[in-house]
């Protein structure tokens, strides 16, 4: 594997950097019509080469190629992987050793309004089982990984609320029910072969969803199989950089990212890192292609996954 040199939340820094100013740096036009660019590999009289500016990806037309920033400077510079983000470093003017240093934890104002009152397993609520039911999780599924958690908001006494519970590797929750989306930290969850919440890695090959019902989507998918990979949930797309340098200690990478341009980011970000070290990574979107997710598919298709 290759060392990385910097901070993975200064890897996405990079990787962030957009795609434009990489052009005008180089010396190249930044004359477009509309998102349509006049592309930095030859000269053309009408622009062919497209950019999705939230996204930061290219794709080139008239050459068939496309990608994620990096793969433009490595392109156009005939560079290394390693060299291309030395290249983008130097935009930015990172310095190595300060960006190595791990950034500070920002505290989330809306978790730190939750107080967690007692988790319980099973899940009893009849109203979050019809909730899991709804979204296609069996029983079985959702209090193998999920626990029912009662909690309050600071602010409204005397008022507590329920919800399905999905813990994260920082001792926080995810909760979900028909009417709330809240969490009690920012973190992922990482859970091993045999089911544990447990950053170890026990495969070789990895598989990352953006959330935890596309994580118990899959398991109802694999009908309760005994999983052969480690999985990680993201519980947020934000949360990737947190995630880069465990990645790469794995021999294969499936992510299972929602089919919009959160998700279509979060895999070109992850594909440019982990194509500097000798770790495969496939996109598993289009096994849900036409649907938002994999939990999306399963509520559509619960016939054909025996739900």
């Amino acid at each position: 594997m290759m060392e990385m040199r910097y901070a993975d939340t200064d890897v996405l820094t990079l990787l962030a950097i957009p795609i434009t100013d990489v052009l005008v740096g180089l010396g190249y036009s930044d004359k477009h019509v509309k998102d349509m660019y006049y592309s930095p590999f030859r000269n053309e009289t009408s622009p062919s080469f497209h950019i999705n500016h939230r996204c930061n990806i290219w794709y080139d037309h008239g050459a068939g190629i496309g990608g994620g920033v990096m793969d433009l400077v490595k392109l156009l510079l005939h560079c290394s992987s390693k060299e291309a983000m030395k290249f983008l470093s130097d935009i930015i003017g990172l310095i190595p050793d300060i960006a190595e240093r791990p950034a500070p934890a920002v505290p989330s104002e809306k978790s730190s309004m939750i107080v967690v009152m007692k988790t319980c397993s099973p899940v009893v609520n009849s109203t979050l089982l019809q909730y899991s039911s709804v979204r296609g999780i069996s029983n079985d599924i959702l209090n193998r990984y999920c626990k029912e958690v009662v909690y309050e908001v600071k602010g409204k006494r005397n008022h507590q609320f329920h919800a399905i519970g999905f813990p994260n590797c920082e001792g926080g929750w995810v909760l979900r029910s028909s009417r709330y989306k809240r969490c009690t930290g920012n973190a992922p969850t990482w859970i091993d072969v045999n089911g544990d919440y447990s950053m170890r890695r026990s495969s070789s090959t990895l598989c990352v969803f953006e959330g935890f019902m596309d994580f118990l989507s899959w398991r109802m998918i694999e009908d309760g199989k005994p999983a052969e990979c480690d999985c990680c949930v993201l519980n947020s797309v934000n949360n990737l950089g947190k995630i880069i340098s465990k990645a790469m200690d794995y021999e294969c990478v499936r992510c299972y990212m929602d089919n919009d341009e959160a998700g279509l980011k979060a895999f070109s970000q992850l594909a440019q890192v982990l194509e500097m070290t000798d770790v495969s990574i496939s996109d598993m979107s289009g096994l849900y292609e036409g649907y938002n997710d994999l939990n999306e598919m399963l509520m559509n298709n619960r016939t054909h996954f025996n739900t």
